[in-house]
């Protein structure tokens, strides 16, 4: 797995568009050509795809990853503060705000009301709904307005099962409720998710 958390200046583009990767986004790539070509938790073949059901090439930049790497950000910044390294604190609170305004600027579909899965290589967004943007809430990503849709997707019918959340929005291509990722329930996906609205309140 070569995953790659970097930051730096902004050229973001809506999540219409396609752009390579700047250095505002953590893409993943798989070391080797036998390796798995998704390197997320949604790690099987078909899991990460286009709205047409095309696979995408890589490096792959996966939603929940860049809030990941986001919360990381900050709590660098509040262990730099502990240690009173107050230069170094605001270095890595200005890197969260650089990766997050990538992510809504870059991730977040608005005729979708939702946060594409990914984006591929080339910088073009998989524009399909999944709980991967549920991990988003955990991570504290979305401002109020934004946070309010995404909770509003997956407690929708499309994603909520009444036993969790959907890996996948049962209209999505590749739908299947008895696949690996593409529709199934994984209790560790919902516990992330859904406890999020009461763990980070919607500012």
């Amino acid at each position: 797995m070569n995953c790659s958390a970097l930051s730096g200046g902004l050229n973001q583009k809506p999540c219409a568009s396609s752009q390579p990767f700047s250095r505002s986004k953590a893409p993943c790539a798989r070391g080797k050509e036998s390796g798995l070509a998704n390197q997320g938790w949604k790690d099987s073949q078909d899991s990460i795809f286009h709205a047409d059901g095309r696979f995408p090439t890589g490096p792959i930049a996966v939603v929940e990853v860049q809030g990941y790497v986001y919360a990381a950000f900050l709590a660098m910044a509040e262990l730099a503060s502990t240690r009173r390294e107050e230069t170094q604190a605001q270095g890595w609170r200005t890197r969260a705000q650089k990766l997050r305004a990538a992510i809504e600027r870059q991730f977040w579909c608005p005729d979708l009301d939702a946060y594409a899965i990914a984006l591929d290589g080339a910088g073009s967004p998989c524009r399909i709904r999944a709980s991967n943007m549920g991990h988003l809430l955990y991570c504290g990503v979305p401002g109020a307005e934004r946070g309010k849709r995404v909770i509003a997707q997956l407690l929708s019918p499309r994603l909520a099962s009444g036993w969790g959340a959907r890996t996948l929005a049962s209209a999505q291509s590749r739908f299947n409720p008895m696949s690996y990722h593409n529709g199934s329930v994984w209790p560790h996906d919902a516990a992330t998710a859904y406890p999020a609205r009461v763990q980070r309140p919607i500012r």
